[in-house]
Parts: structure tokens; C-alpha cells; sequence
């Protein structure tokens, strides 16, 4: 895990100048975040669970303070040999200055930025996150000028994420490189990403599931769950159109979906009786959907409007493995209260 993470600092690093790159790096930093985690979740097998606790909750916390405590705990119960690699990881230095005390243990190779992406995109999956890996492959849209054999070779991947991450960079790089790559594919999956790569579906485009996963990371009640982990809603997630006038549910008959407004206006009311506005990136649907005053709400659209869909027991298996966002995400799917009182 700190060989891990001092590679993440290296990339992170090779990639720093370039400004194209915001989200790529704030990826390889949540992938120094989760190796920070596994290094003290590894460290609370060997020694006291309750003190490694204290000194990662001590470093989380921020407090300048709470890290002096934090680093004088170390110092007294973590052996020398390890506490010598471990102190740089934690202790209140740059990325280059780590790199430096610990490139005798832990040599890191500097890369110049295509190469870097490349690095990431071959590196095991046991090593970064698929999550990253798209990262890097949508990245070298970015910043390369030139069709690279990663994303010819991840065209034929059968990781949904990565395969149309890559035809899209591909696309933007030689668009007839796409058409004579894209030709050897099936016929399915060959007609999907043309979907994917060449038809705009509006002013907030969720072609790609890069996108959607971006998109449901700004739903709030979602904010707090890792990028990783919505990859599979994103993956099992549509979106439909409404038209003006149209009824996107009635009397609460969702059925088993639950919706995202994305774009456009929605009428909510309960016969002539208006609700609060249902407002873009908030969540709707499913049972669930019923006001306080226990009515049962009906959404028209107003202009029309764009929505993703996704299936009730998506979602709850989301919740299961985030137990913490429960709350949260049931209050969403509630249609907000009555604009007027009776």
C-alpha cells in the first residue's frame, strides 16, 4: 500500500502542469486517500485497532493539532523499521520531499505526461481503480495528438466504462480510426457506442458513463460515496425524454423507477394543488414517492425535459453497501411539500 501510493504521488506529479488534467488528478489523489486507508487499515492487524483508529481519525481531521498528537503516537508504539518508511506518508510534507526520503525503498520512475497515462492505463487492476484507468484513457483525448495502442486494445475490453471511454477518445483524436476500429467489433456493441459517441442527447450530455458517474457524484444525496462505487448504478442507468404537457408519473405510478431530473421544468402537484418545485439533480420515485400530507403526487412536464432512470433495487443495493446515506437518499425520493396551504 505505500509503494502504491508513493506511485500514485509520482503520477500525480508527472501530470501536476497540465491544467487539461483537473480530473485526473483529483482521481490519483482519491487513490492516495484509499491507499492511506489500507495502510492503516493493515496497521490495526498488528497493533492496538484502537490507537491506529485514533491516529487515522487524528490525521482526517485536519487540525494541526490533532496530527502532532497523531505523529507522537506513532513514534511511541510502531517499530522503527516500519515507522522510518510510514513517518513521510504522514508526517506534514510535499509529494516531492516523500518521494525523496523514501526513493531508496521505494524507487519511483518520473514519466512525461503520455507516457504517464499510458503507465496508468497498463498498471494491474489490483494497483489503481478502473475508475482511474478511464480517467487516463479519456485523458489522452486531451492531451495526445496521436492514436495510441492502448485505445485500440481497450476498444475489445469487456469493461463497459473503459471500452466507450476509450472509443470516445479515439473518436476525438481520428474519427475515421474509430470507424475502421470500431467496424471489427459486434454489431451490439458496436451500434452502442455509435449511441454513446456521435448523437448529443442535450446541454448536460450523459453520453458517456464517465459523465454519468460525474453527474450522480453532484446529486447530493449521493456526494459522500466514492466514484467507484456508482459505476455500477451509472452502469444500469437510461435516459428518456418528456415532452411538454406530458405525464412523467400519476398518482404515484412509478412503478419500480426512480428518476433524476437532469434538465427541464416539472410541474408536481397533487390534482390543482402544487407542490414544491422539483429542481435539477434532485431524485424522485420508486414507493416512496408520497408527500407528508401522505398524498400521492403526479409530475407533468412543463418544457421538456431530460431524466436518468434507474431501477428501485439499483439503488438499494447502492444503500446496502452505504448504509450511512440511507436517510438521505429516502427524503430525497420524496416529492418536496405543498407550495400553498389548504
Amino acid at each position: 500500500a505505500l509503494d502504491n501510493a508513493l506511485w500514485c504521488m509520482a503520477a500525480l506529479l508527472d501530470v501536476a502542469e497540465e491544467h487539461r488534467l483537473t480530473r485526473l488528478k483529483t482521481m490519483l489523489g482519491g487513490e492516495i486517500d484509499r491507499n492511506r486507508e489500507q495502510v492503516f487499515s493493515l496497521l490495526s492487524l498488528a497493533y492496538d485497532a484502537r490507537r491506529i483508529m485514533l491516529v487515522r481519525d487524528s490525521f482526517k481531521s485536519g487540525s494541526a493539532d490533532a496530527k502532532v498528537y497523531a505523529l507522537e503516537l506513532v513514534d511511541m508504539f510502531i517499530d522503527s523499521e516500519l515507522k522510518a518508511s510510514l513517518m513521510p506518508i504522514l508526517d506534514d510534507l510535499t509529494m516531492v520531499q516523500r518521494l525523496k526520503l523514501l526513493e531508496l525503498k521505494f524507487p519511483q520512475q518520473r514519466l512525461a505526461i503520455v507516457p504517464r497515462l499510458k503507465d496508468i492505463i497498463n498498471r494491474p487492476y489490483a494497483r489503481v481503480e478502473r475508475w482511474t484507468k478511464a480517467g487516463a484513457l479519456r485523458a489522452l483525448a486531451d492531451v495526445g495528438d496521436q492514436v495510441e495502442d492502448e485505445l485500440i486494445a481497450t476498444l475489445f475490453h469487456s469493461d463497459e466504462l473503459l471500452r466507450e471511454t476509450a472509443a470516445w477518445s479515439l473518436y476525438q483524436i481520428d474519427p475515421a480510426a474509430y470507424d475502421y476500429h470500431v467496424a471489427r467489433l459486434s454489431k451490439t456493441i458496436r451500434e452502442g457506442l455509435d449511441r454513446v459517441i456521435k448523437e448529443s442527447q442535450g446541454s448536460v450530455d450523459l453520453r458517456l458513463m464517465m459523465d454519468k458517474v460525474a453527474y450522480l457524484k453532484d446529486v447530493e444525496a449521493f456526494a459522500s460515496i466514492p466514484e467507484t462505487d456508482l459505476i455500477d448504478l451509472a452502469e444500469h442507468m437510461g435516459q428518456i425524454q418528456v415532452q411538454a404537457g406530458q405525464v412523467v408519473f400519476e398518482g404515484g405510478d412509478l412503478g419500480h423507477q426512480v428518476y433524476i431530473l437532469v434538465e427541464g421544468q416539472v410541474r408536481l402537484h397533487i390534482g390543482d394543488r402544487p407542490l414544491g418545485p422539483w429542481r435539477e439533480k434532485e431524485m424522485m420515485g420508486g414507493p416512496l414517492a408520497q408527500t407528508p400530507e401522505k398524498g400521492i403526487a403526479t409530475a407533468t412536464v412543463v418544457e421538456r425535459a431530460r431524466f436518468l432512470v434507474m431501477d428501485q433495487d439499483d439503488l438499494y443495493n447502492l444503500i446496502a453497501d452505504h448504509v450511512e446515506v440511507a436517510s438521505s437518499v429516502f427524503n430525497s425520493l420524496n416529492p418536496p411539500p405543498s407550495d400553498h396551504s389548504d
